[in-house]
């Protein structure tokens, strides 16, 4: 095999996965039900079992993210925020789209607000074990409020059990 012909193999080889990936994106925006994934208050072992609003959602799991984020405490409750090195234990749901616009309102998340700054959280997505899924990231400190304390390993029911 020449060296023309391996490279054209790689190139095949990255436009199929960047295919793949791009499917899957598509696949996840058009589904009647959507994956959420869920941190702090929201988690299963926070309340022993679903908190009162994923009643009726499938649940799909609990996992740890990647480290790339970092939780704070915000009083009644925990914000995360990229670009930071902490894992955060997740819960992840599959939930309808009208479930999911409940959540946005419950997250203080308007999708028509283009730049951002009146959400409190604002929604991306995170890869997990199970699939791709919407995560809300704290949208304050971005707005130059007082930097709360930062919850080192990503967990609010272990650090609410210590630190009342």
């Amino acid at each position: 095999m020449t060296r023309r012909s391996k490279n054209k193999n790689k190139i095949k080889k990255k436009q199929q996965k960047s295919s793949e990936k791009l499917h899957n994106i598509k696949k996840h925006m058009l589904a009647e039900t959507i994956k959420v994934a869920v941190y702090g208050e929201y988690l299963k072992k926070e309340n022993g079992n679903d908190h009162e609003f994923f009643k009726g959602s499938k649940f799909l799991g609990s996992c740890e993210s990647l480290p790339l984020y970092t939780m704070y405490d915000l009083k009644n409750f925990p914000g995360v925020v990229r670009n930071g090195t902490t894992s955060i234990t997740l819960d992840v749901y599959e939930i309808t789209r009208d479930k999911l616009k409940k959540f946005d309102k419950m997250q203080n998340y308007d999708i028509l607000e283009n730049d951002n700054t009146l959400n409190t959280f604002i929604r991306k997505i995170c890869w997990t074990p199970f699939g791709v899924a919407k995560i809300y990231f704290y949208n304050s400190l971005e707005n130059n409020v007082k930097i709360p304390r930062i919850i080192k390993y990503g967990n609010w029911s272990q650090y609410k059990k210590f630190n009342n």
